[in-house]
């Protein structure tokens, strides 16, 4: 099996050592020849005509030629093109609108990019009919829960006839780190910038402070659950002030101690209660009336669906998902 990674950075770069330390074993117990032979960024292209050895490809790839050709990737099982904007997005090209139905039959993509899963309901129905219609597998399971295996269960679920009715949790990892960690004795912006230092967020924390991140796999679940939700049916409250939103991220972290007062205040109201707060998203499906039908929470929220960003949870909760379907009730919970 022929792979091209595309990112080799922190996640991309430590799956590369991963397949590095298991593929003699995969090759040796199951049979699984894995070659990967082409590594891309948004700068620079490493490609081979039989594998890259995992041992030496930092250093491979450094070597590798800056500029970077809007070409597609031979020997691999995706063909990909770049598109360099500020935020470095990369989108799959054998499984676009524009892919020949020949391309979706011969390349396949994994990816924990949420982007294309996110995107208005007309390019998400394109992009899975062309990856039916092509016999190619598109995996996104990595786009929410990390690698907990919470697109698998729900199609498991869906597949085997029952009915996802609600979806919640903690969906964002650094924001369940913030407020595990933040315990009022040192000011929320010392918890960021420290965060940030250890690399737990993204280089500008407003990526994951905004909530948007988290909207996206809330929007991500609420499809994999069958209902048809964009983006702007998420009722969305950020954790970024408005008036740092258009600054740099030095200046950003540089006033961010400006709105600690906000926060603490938050807290300390959840502590009176015996509570604490957490970053909180819910995807619900309702009935408006037996057996079929749905009831709109409000002109705003054209779908059932809600972020409640700072809520209160009764005790210290790690990262977790709950599934609620019609046949195994609130059972279903992923941590």
């Amino acid at each position: 099996m022929s792979i091209g990674l595309i990112g080799p950075g922190l996640v991309g770069g430590a799956l590369l050592e991963q397949l590095a330390s298991q593929v003699q074993r995969l090759a040796r117990d199951f049979k699984l020849d894995l070659r990967v032979r082409g590594i891309s960024s948004t700068k620079k292209m490493l490609l081979a005509k039989s594998e890259i050895d995992l041992v030496k490809w930092r250093d491979a790839f450094k070597a590798a030629p800056k500029r970077l050709t809007l070409r597609v990737l031979p020997s691999t099982c995706m063909r990909i093109i770049c598109r360099t904007r500020s935020s470095s997005i990369v989108r799959p090209a054998p499984i676009s609108p524009s892919a020949t139905p020949n391309g979706c039959r011969r390349y396949s993509c994994v990816t924990p990019n949420k982007r294309a899963n996110t995107l208005d309901m007309a390019f998400y129905d394109r992009l899975h009919a062309s990856r039916r219609n092509g016999g190619a597998h598109y995996l996104y399971e990595a786009t929410v829960g990390a690698g907990l295996p919470v697109i698998q269960t729900l199609r498991d679920l869906r597949e085997t006839g029952d009915e996802i009715r609600r979806i919640e949790g903690i969906l964002s990892g650094t924001l369940a780190y913030l407020f595990n960690v933040w315990d009022g004795s040192t000011p929320f912006s010392t918890v960021v910038r420290d965060a940030k230092a250890k690399g737990y967020t993204e280089p500008d924390p407003r990526d994951d402070l905004s909530g948007v991140d988290f909207a996206r796999k809330i929007v991500i679940l609420g499809r994999e659950m069958g209902l048809r939700l964009e983006m702007g049916d998420v009722q969305l409250e950020g954790l970024v002030p408005n008036a740092l939103a258009g600054c740099g991220v030095e200046e950003f972290l540089a006033r961010l101690p400006e709105f600690d007062a906000p926060m603490l205040k938050r807290l300390e109201a959840a502590r009176a209660r015996g509570k604490v707060l957490r970053y909180w998203g819910r995807s619900t499906r309702l009935l408006a009336k037996p057996p079929w039908g749905w009831l709109n929470l409000s002109a705003r929220t054209r779908l059932p669906i809600s972020i409640l960003p700072i809520t209160s949870c009764a005790s210290r909760p790690v990262a977790t998902i709950k599934i609620h379907s019609l046949c195994k009730g609130p059972a279903l919970d992923l941590k």
